[in-house]
């Protein structure tokens, strides 16, 4: 998973480079980056039930 970096223009490069949000409750937020994948690369089984859902 990849974050926001601080000055918004890309994806943080280490902890220190991190948009963070504080919340109310005193934790702070990060934003997340959407990064599609390209090629054929591993990604997790969304599916409720992952892989041992049957194929209909």
């Amino acid at each position: 998973m990849m974050f926001l970096n601080a000055t918004m223009d890309g994806v943080a490069t280490s902890g220190e480079d991190v948009m963070g949000v504080p919340l109310d409750d005193g934790t702070t937020a990060y934003v997340p980056v959407l990064v599609p994948l390209t090629d054929f690369e591993p990604a997790p089984d969304l599916r409720p039930g992952g892989a041992d859902v049957p194929a209909s």
